[in-house]
């Protein structure tokens, strides 16, 4: 199961999704993006991963289109930081639990 929750406002688009990014439901992000294409003109596009638990191999090349396309991706946790540095090429940001001790 996946939800996907569009946030439009003046400066952004953001595609908000929430579960598991799996079979038929890859397609259906990939209509939403098909059709945020058509409105965003100059504005920033954020995919919002926070909230994803899963991401079968056709949603991470879909992620890596849409990346290529400008899309910028948000993850916090610790699969959708390393997915998001698959993906751009980018190091991923040290993730630790709050309150541990930084590694010196």
């Amino acid at each position: 199961m996946l939800r996907v929750t569009v946030h439009d406002s003046a400066g952004e688009l953001l595609l908000r999704l929430e579960g598991r990014l799996a079979g038929p439901w890859v397609r259906e992000v990939e209509l939403c993006w098909q059709t945020a294409q058509s409105i965003i003109r100059n504005r920033t596009v954020t995919i919002d991963l926070r909230d994803v638990d899963f991401v079968d191999s056709a949603g991470e090349q879909m992620l890596a289109v849409m990346h290529e396309h400008g899309a910028r991706l948000l993850g916090t946790g610790l699969m959708t930081k390393s997915l998001i540095s698959k993906i751009t090429g980018e190091p991923e940001a040290e993730v630790l639990p709050r309150g541990s001790p930084r590694p010196r």
